[in-house]
């Protein structure tokens, strides 16, 4: 009965995990020249109300903790990412709506006299997916104009550009902003145009009357730190020739499902019908060697998990392997057996990665204690790196010429140093070469008659 009431207690509190949006962008507000595009026509949003089909962005958006490569467009000036989205919204609420959503200007608008386009521009890895809005009517029965764009920028950041307008809104009462999962405080950002504009992300403004007018642009910069390093940990993506992208299969008919409410998004992981079903992937952190080598880099684990509300509940467990290669396990974290009927739980590993790690390995296990079906479901699996260098102070250095010739360098020792590294030049303004290092806080040096040399000395921790 104690293990019982721990896990509600840990289910109740789980949507407070994870990152605010001030901690997934940045924002800042700058002029630029409104450019408008050519691209894909969506004639069937030319009308008062309407969303689009799935439309394909050719490359993974990362959106915070998720990367999206669908999205559909709403009428009403806003875009969601990935799939569900069967009604085009045009009551506008960042907080406690409809998620995730990208809102340039969010209201009941019209799009009779205008158009939608989209196109991509650029090249890998700096490519833009770019959606205009031309003569949108705001709100839908007013005479005025306004045309802008969202910028979806394939490294995670966003632009909303405005352009020219004609007139004055009609009873305007909009939102302009981002939200995600599960658009709750600090799950969204809202802002409030002006001269100098304004965002939060605790109180939302969805009563916006004025438009930012032509040049302004809105950026949200995303944070890459905090991205998932898994591919498709939120499952959002659209299943290919039946399987779910990203993952191998080792055991059971694994595809997407919502017959609960996903943790995040429209999705998560679901076995099928199976008794034992096993998902992976490899996930390559070759890209960390160095930091990892030094013992500067961190990688968080996060899944969420559940079961079906029966007795006795399917089961999930989770093993994720740090790896030197395919054969050398470094450290394993081992879930075990999990059941979760009550709601999302949240399974959570933070290591330091062994030295030598280059891979780390996720299998998925779900197993089914009674029914057809194997209920035992995962969602927004991630593996976020964390660098955790330590910024020492820089050594003060007094050098002292010996009765020998040679020189004696000595300094005050750092805290938290391990090892100093010694650096010599003859040209204080030239490159400066490693003489050798020292674990002691002195160092002496042989010196060539009549010779100036230049030292600095590096406080290390490793």
């Amino acid at each position: 009965m104690k293990l019982l009431l721990v896990l509600i207690i840990t289910t109740l509190f789980v949507g407070l995990h994870g990152y605010t949006m001030s901690q997934r962008y940045s924002f800042t507000e700058s002029f630029s020249s409104y450019a408008s595009i050519t691209g894909v026509n969506l004639t069937a949003l030319q009308t008062d109300e309407a969303v689009s089909t799935p439309i394909t962005i050719p490359f993974d958006f990362q959106y915070a903790q998720t990367a999206y490569n669908l999205v559909q467009i709403s009428s009403n000036g806003w875009i969601g990412l990935g799939t569900g989205f069967t009604s085009p919204a045009y009551t506008n609420k960042l907080q406690a709506g409809i998620y995730p959503i990208i809102a340039p200007l969010w209201d009941d608008l019209s799009m009779i006299n205008g158009s939608v386009i989209y196109t991509t521009v650029g090249s890998t890895p700096d490519r833009v997916f770019i959606v205009q809005y031309t003569n949108a009517k705001w709100v839908y029965n007013a005479t005025s104009s306004f045309s802008f764009q969202t910028k979806l920028y394939e490294n995670g950041s966003i632009e909303f550009c405005y352009g020219p307008s004609t007139g004055n809104p009609l009873n305007p009462s909009a939102s302009i902003g981002i939200n995600v999962p599960n658009a709750g405080m600090r799950d969204f950002f809202s802002i409030t145009p002006g001269t100098t504009s304004t965002i939060s992300e605790t109180t939302e403004n969805a009563a916006v009357t004025t438009f930012p007018g032509n040049g302004k642009v809105f950026r949200f910069t995303y944070k890459p730190l905090l991205r998932n390093l898994v591919y498709n940990g939120s499952c959002e993506m659209a299943l290919v020739g039946g399987n779910i992208p990203g993952w191998g299969i080792t055991s059971g008919n694994w595809t997407q499902d919502n017959t609960v409410t996903p943790f995040e998004g429209h999705k998560y992981f679901y076995a099928g019908n199976c008794s034992v079903g096993e998902i992976n992937q490899m996930v390559n952190v070759s890209d960390y060697a160095s930091q990892i080598d030094q013992q500067h880099m961190q990688f968080q684990f996060k899944a969420y998990v559940r079961s079906w509300d029966q007795v006795p509940p399917d089961e999930v467990r989770i093993i994720v392997t740090y790896m030197m290669d395919i054969s050398m396990a470094l450290y394993t974290y081992d879930s075990f057996n999990l059941a979760s009927p009550w709601g999302w739980f949240l399974l959570e590993d933070t290591k330091l990665a062994p030295i030598g790690t280059r891979k780390i390995y996720i299998s998925i296990i779900s197993i089914r204690n009674t029914g057809y079906g194997n209920d035992g479901y995962v969602d927004e699996i991630s593996i976020t790196p964390i660098d955790v260098s330590v910024t020492l102070d820089t050594p003060v250095v007094e050098i002292t010429k010996l009765t020998n010739g040679n020189m004696h360098l000595s300094w005050s020792p750092i805290d938290g140093a391990s090892v100093y590294e010694i650096l010599g030049s003859s040209d204080p303004f030239g490159t400066f070469s490693s003489i050798g290092t020292t674990t002691n806080n002195f160092w002496e040096e042989s010196s060539a008659l009549n010779q100036m040399k230049y030292y600095k000395v590096k406080a290390r921790d490793y």
